[in-house]
């Protein structure tokens, strides 16, 4: 019988896929089968997804159009056979031994997922760095295995949400039905997220044994300004279907969606998907996720729990200010804690001179705006001098014209007068008659 299913999309992935496909095929667990699917590819992947099956009679290939790596995953989950499943990506590389302890570690408790450590690989390096956050065994109670009802405060954080470092038991995942999204980001979150949050038996392995690449630019992992409400549905949809069953652990939850949706708004490139996102928070997002205001203490990180406020209460623009400045803050606390400096003594440091800066940078600010009233000034008591002459001519022609008039009143004054009086009339009397005779000779 099969002990595990490896199941591996592949788009594009010529660059890193030989390295993949040596480390599975190198694997000391032999009773193995490799099911790799396409998704689409317009590289040579299909190519050298070929030449390994020719030479591995453990390979099985199956072929889609580009439809995401959840698509995938799922068409190569549907024809496995084995009695765990594993998800790997075809950038990434593996520890020989990784099938085997893995294996070996689920079967001797019967676990319904069995979970490892990794590390982050760094291409420009060529190395590979532990990363603590895939396998946090502080967050895991003691004892073989756990679940969510005796590890309530950290069944969904011990843990991330990929699913590459993680050994499912067939026969849990099809009695779930749990499939993974048709999305272009995060397709594993809703399946492991459900997977992780419905076990029975969850047993770690404290092995770093999975090399994970980080800062590629293509292959399976693709920005998120693509599709920013992609991660917001994925999260809404995990927990419309645990909340179906008990001990859904709703501060839990909170916990994990909240750092999920802070990780995502860190990372965005692009100013219209970080409104996008915002605003879809906002209208649904929050409440749906359980995220809301709440008394100090009950978000594990105390600035994660005010985040919260500002998720509600910024504009974007807001909210894209205090972000930043609140990256810069702990990276800042993380520069002190490398320096040996206490992180009040940094903090005043920094405070002085930022505020030394902004002192300066209000001196001259002042400076200018003294400039601009002066100019200002001067510029007003030219419109009043020029107004007030203006004024001056105004009052003088209107003068004028007020004797003008007088003068014209007097004049027809006194021609009235002269028309009126016996003088004109005899004088124009005389005038007629010498004109009357004038014409009639």
């Amino acid at each position: 019988m099969v002990k595990v299913s490896v199941i591996v999309p592949v788009y594009n992935g010529e660059k890193y896929l030989r390295e993949c496909l040596d480390s599975i095929c190198n694997q000391t667990l032999l009773d193995i089968e490799i099911i790799c699917v396409d998704d689409g590819s317009t590289d040579s992947s299909l190519e050298i997804l070929r030449e390994y099956q020719s030479k591995d009679d453990r390979f099985q290939i199956y072929t889609q159009e580009n439809r995401y790596a959840g698509v995938a995953r799922n068409l190569g989950k549907s024809h496995a056979t084995g009695e765990y499943l594993v998800f790997w990506d075809c950038d990434d590389f593996f520890d020989p031994q990784a099938l085997e302890k893995l294996y070996q570690k689920a079967k001797s408790v019967d676990a319904d997922v069995c979970v490892c450590g990794g590390n982050r690989y760094f291409e420009s390096k060529q190395k590979s760095y532990p990363w603590p956050p895939y396998l946090n065994p502080k967050k895991v109670p003691s004892g073989e295995t756990f679940n969510r009802f005796n590890n309530q405060e950290h069944y969904l954080d011990f843990t991330n949400v990929a699913a590459w470092n993680k050994l499912f038991k067939r026969a849990y995942i099809e009695r779930l039905g749990l499939n993974f999204q048709p999305v272009r980001n995060g397709n594993d979150v809703y399946f492991t997220v459900n997977a992780i949050g419905l076990a029975d038996r969850i047993t770690i392995l404290d092995e770093k044994l999975i090399n994970y690449r980080v800062n590629l630019d293509s292959g399976l992992v693709c920005s998120q300004d693509a599709a920013p409400l992609a991660p917001i549905q994925t999260w809404i949809s995990a927990a419309e279907n645990l909340e179906k069953f008990d001990g859904f652990g709703e501060r839990t939850f909170a916990n994990r969606a909240l750092d999920i949706m802070i990780y995502m708004f860190q990372h965005f490139k692009s100013w219209e998907p970080f409104c996008i996102a915002l605003d879809a928070l906002k209208e649904y997002g929050l409440k749906k996720l359980h995220i809301f205001p709440q008394e100090e203490g009950y978000y594990y990180s105390a600035w994660a729990g005010n985040c919260v406020q500002h998720f509600y209460q910024d504009t974007p623009e807001q909210f894209a200010v205090f972000l930043s400045n609140s990256m810069y803050m702990q990276k800042d606390v993380a520069v002190a804690e490398r320096r040996g400096m206490s992180y009040e003594l940094s903090k005043q440091k920094k405070e002085c001179k930022q505020l030394t800066r902004e002192l300066q940078t209000a001196y001259q600010k002042q400076k200018e705006t003294d400039k601009q009233l002066q100019m200002a000034y001067k510029k007003q008591e030219e419109t009043d001098k020029k107004l007030k002459e203006t004024d001056r001519q105004l009052q003088e022609v209107s003068r004028k014209l007020e004797e003008e008039s007088k003068k014209q009143e007097a004049m027809s004054k006194k021609l009235q007068e002269t028309r009126s009086s016996w003088s004109f009339k005899i004088g124009k009397a005389l005038v007629w008659i010498p004109g009357k005779i004038k014409r009639l000779i």
